[in-house]
Formats: C-alpha cells, structure tokens, sequence
C-alpha cells in the first residue's frame, strides 16, 4: 500500500487548499487513480476538484470548481461538475475516461446556468 491522499493533507495544484473529503474515485487500467474530492482552506465556490495520479506517483490537480474555461470565445467560470456517475444497465463501470489514452471527460455547469462537456488529459 501507498499514501495516495489523506484529509488534511494539502491539495496538490491548490494553493492554501486541504483535503476535507473524498467522493468518488476510479481506477483505470494505466497510470493511478483518479478521485474527486472537496477541500477546505480556500475561497467559496472553488472547493471541489479532480486529482489524477500518473504512472510516477505524482499527484497532479486536472480541474477544479472556479476555473475559467474559453467556450467559443466566451469565458466562462465553472460552478460545478459531474463525473464518474453510473450509465444505466453498465453496472459497476464509469465511462468518463478513456483507459488507453487517460483523456477524462465530464460535464460542467457555468455560473450563467449554461454547461458543456469537457475533455483533458491525465498524466
């Protein structure tokens, strides 16, 4: 066994951020695991974030509620995401990456009501 993560420890890519809990996490079949977690120790409304950890250990931050995202053309801030959730009649399975090629996508609610799909890499 490995320390991945622990609560209270601080939150990779987030300044003054601390892990306060952890929601979700999937294990693809390269690289390390993928969670979601909330953090304590920063401003409102940019708590909730998305760990990746790569095939060296390393703990990297792929996204967090608050970021600015370019949506043609628009800015837009991230108020909230979903990711990993079940589809109906796949039991157990989350399609929301891509194990080969570790490219995660997710749905992201902007502070204007709008969404969109997004994508990024994991290392």
């Amino acid at each position: 066994m490995q320390l991945v993560a622990r609560q209270g420890d601080p939150a990779p890519g987030v300044t003054g951020g601390k892990f306060a809990a952890f929601s979700q996490i999937v294990l693809p079949d390269g690289g390390g695991p993928v969670f979601l977690a909330t953090m304590s120790g920063v401003k409102a409304g940019t708590s909730t974030g998305l760990w990746s950890v790569g095939a060296d250990g390393t703990t990297r931050l792929l996204g967090q509620t608050g970021d600015v995202v370019d949506v043609h053309g628009r800015t837009e801030v991230v108020k909230s995401f979903s990711i990993f959730t079940l589809s109906p009649q796949v039991g157990g399975q989350s399609r929301d990456f891509d194990a080969a090629t570790r490219v995660i996508a997710l749905v992201a609610t902007f502070d204007d009501g709008t969404w969109a799909v997004l994508q990024g890499g994991a290392p």
